[in-house]
């Protein structure tokens, strides 16, 4: 290669050199009188800007494109073919095999959504050595972008001999040279990668509302993303240390000598303060301690790199990248804020005369707050809220009025808000639930009282959290309800608090407000009233999902729109007590089927599988069955659901094939959908995923939908 030897050729390089001009006549004061010098000085200089400057801010320029390029694929693939009606039958088997293979296809195996473990299950610390497998498209994708990350970190240098920066011995390895362009090329490519992990990781990511890429699916990419970038920082910090400790030097205290080093060090910190953070282990034991971590770790990595290389003369230009993450970053917190604000606060005290596409100005009541009781009227100043312990105590379902209506667009099937407890010691927590109930859901107009005593007793206890005495187990059109399973740390407190509150006051008892704030809502809308067939499977609480599509479809009904015909519920639980979270649900979709098809044939084939015994020698035998607390259900005239429980894992593959057979004899299309432990959704991605392709089964027979998500 050759470099150039004069101020006038450096001046005509690309500006990615990032080489300036009066730098470059400062060192040529050095070559003194000797003409030989300042050509070497030119050249050394040249080559030290292209190894450590140019190569990675190209690459970082591909590396935009490729994600600018892949925005317009996803738009072009979601506007030219918004409907599988709309692909030409010819080309439906190649549609199908693309859609297979980029949403159902493992990058190897047959587990996506559940971690792998490098270390035996029988060693201890087997769970601390997981890590997740992509999807076959995302996985060729990925390889990619790690080999290419790979390639132009430690290959690809030119190097020049003799240099007058750097010398080695022209019969060796230049060492000195590589390590400096090492250590400079990783801290470019590591400040071009950070506005994308920010992008990655945001609530309200634009890749997310460009590509229609679900939440968890990007989260796959910003944890590889992630490790690229924050590997590039130690390998520009280990190269760095390797330098300064190199004699003549101040030895160990000269990697503190200067602000910019310092500032350096509380950059590397927060980066692996985030990579430790977000073990998979520890995200499953804390989740605080994963969000507090992000926090601080982003906080520090972010004004570390800023103070870094601002206190460098000459390099400001590099800040760029960190401009640009900073803007992503600060618009994403806005967009937060402003939806916490919208969801929180009456429409009254912000004194906003308009409606926009996000909200709609309404009186109703908002979120929850810790303060005396309100005297009731139908514009309170704090909202209400109803906590129901349900099953055998592990779970609870909350009831929250919004402070405003919402379009019709939000809080439909597929979506999910994030709720936190402003004033609590943990202030920062944010947790997402999935939406039960959805909004626009009308009131059934009738509900027969043996099914309300039914249901108040196979509830352990109700606790109401609000001013208002409850009226009945009916939402309203303007609320939403969560399902949450006591875990550890904010639902189990969450869980705790509810169960004292019903302890001390009693079923029925008037309590004092629990402030909420909510953000959201967010996700990606499924819905099914087109699908003939529709198969719903979900694990513990992710009958959540469940409850939101069959409400959506009762909906539908009441509007003379739905087309589906049957759908089968597979819901794996672990105790029979958990079923009666399901009861109140089923009763209201009923009376609204009721009401829309007065005599309809059985809607729901609602399959429970318990995974844990109903009885050995270690457990007692439970006092109720599925039967029993559904009997206000199954003891009907018409029927409306059918119930079958089931000992094990649910048979996924069997359901998909049942109902295949009715659409190949009837008509119509099969959808399937998963919302649950993520082991069960890979069961059930599979059990499409095999069948796809296979005698004459096409995107236009059967079409697969996740609602598992990963945090």
């Amino acid at each position: 290669m050759r470099w150039p030897t004069t101020v006038e050729e450096v001046a005509a390089l690309p500006a990615a050199y990032g080489a300036h001009e009066a730098r470059l006549l400062q060192l040529l004061r050095f070559a003194g009188d000797d003409p030989a010098r300042g050509p070497e000085i030119v050249a050394s200089y040249v080559a030290h800007r292209y190894n450590g400057f140019y190569v990675p801010a190209i690459f970082n320029l591909w590396l935009w494109r490729a994600v600018g390029s892949a925005i317009v694929v996803s738009l072009a693939c979601r506007f030219l073919v918004p409907s599988i009606d709309r692909v030409p039958r010819r080309l439906l088997r190649v549609y199908t095999s693309v859609e297979r293979a980029c949403t159902l296809t493992a990058f190897y195996g047959t587990s996506s959504s559940e971690p792998k473990r490098v270390l035996p299950s029988s060693n201890r610390f087997s769970s601390w050595s997981t890590y997740q497998v992509p999807l076959l498209i995302d996985g060729i994708l990925l390889s990619i972008y790690l080999v290419a990350s790979f390639y132009f970190t430690f290959f690809h240098y030119a190097f020049l001999q003799p240099n007058i920066f750097f010398p080695d011995a022209e019969d060796a390895f230049p060492i000195h040279q590589y390590i400096r362009y090492l250590a400079d090329r990783t801290a470019i490519l590591s400040f071009g990668s950070t506005p994308l992990v920010i992008l990655l990781a945001a609530r309200n990511s634009p890749l997310s509302w460009l590509t229609g890429a679900s939440f968890a699916r990007l989260q796959v990419w910003h944890r590889w993303v992630s490790r690229v970038t924050f590997g590039a920082v130690l390998v520009h910090a280990t190269a760095y240390i390797i330098l300064i400790l190199e004699p003549p030097s101040r030895g160990f205290w000269g990697m503190f000598a200067k602000p910019y080093l310092q500032a350096g060090w509380v950059a590397c910190i927060g980066g692996n303060v985030l990579c430790i953070a977000s073990w998979r282990r520890l995200r499953e034991i804390s989740y605080e301690i994963f969000l507090v971590g992000h926090i601080l770790g982003a906080l520090a990595w972010i004004i570390g790199a800023y103070y870094h290389v601002g206190l460098l003369h000459g390099q400001r230009s590099h800040l760029f990248w960190i401009y640009i993450a900073i803007a992503f970053w600060s618009v994403e917190r806005i967009l937060r804020l402003f939806s916490l604000l919208i969801n929180n606060t009456p429409l009254r005290y912000l004194a906003l005369p308009f409606s926009t596409p996000f909200f709609k100005r309404s009186p109703s009541a908002i979120s929850l707050e810790e303060a005396p009781l309100i005297p009731k009227s139908p514009s309170p100043r704090f909202a209400e809220a109803e906590g129901t312990i349900v099953g055998d105590g592990e779970f609870i379902r909350l009831r929250l009025r919004l402070a405003r209506k919402w379009a019709a667009s939000r809080g439909r099937p597929g979506s999910y808000i994030f709720i936190s407890i402003p004033g609590a010691a943990r202030v920062w927590e944010s947790h997402p639930f999935s939406i039960a109930w959805p909004l626009e859901v009308p009131l059934p107009t009738s509900i027969s009282s043996s099914s309300r005593s039914s249901f108040a007793s196979t509830s352990s206890s109700i606790v109401h959290l609000g001013n208002e005495e409850p009226e009945d187990d009916v939402a309203g059109p303007e609320s939403i309800e969560l399902i949450v399973k006591k875990c550890g740390g904010f639902t189990r407190r969450l869980c705790d608090t509810v169960g004292r509150t019903g302890d001390l006051e009693g079923a029925g008892g008037r309590m004092r407000d629990l402030r909420i704030m909510i953000e959201g809502p967010y996700g990606t809308i499924h819905t099914f009233e087109k699908e003939r067939w529709v198969l719903l499977a979900a694990g513990g609480s992710g009958i959540a999902a469940t409850v939101s599509h069959l409400a959506d479809l009762a909906k539908h009904a009441l509007g003379n729109t739905l087309k589906t015909d049957r759908v089968l519920v597979a819901w794996s639980i672990r105790t029979v007590e958990t079923v009666s979270i399901l009861l109140p649900y089923l009763l209201r979709v009923q009376s609204l089927f009721r009401e829309a098809l007065p005599s309809s044939a059985p809607f729901i084939d609602l399959h429970i599988y318990l995974t844990r015994p109903i009885a050995s020698s270690s457990l007692p035998k439970p006092a109720s069955t599925p039967s029993s607390i559904l009997a206000p259900l199954l003891d009907s005239a018409e029927p409306f659901l059918t119930l079958a429980t089931h000992l094990g894992r649910p048979q996924l593959g069997q359901h998909i094939d049942e109902l295949l057979n009715l659409g190949s004899s009837e008509g119509g299309r099969v959808a399937v959908s998963a919302c649950g432990p993520l082991g069960l959704c890979d069961r059930a991605r599979e059990g499409v995923r095999e069948r796809l392709g296979g005698e004459g089964v096409t995107t236009e027979r059967l079409i697969y939908r996740e609602e598992g998500g990963t945090w």
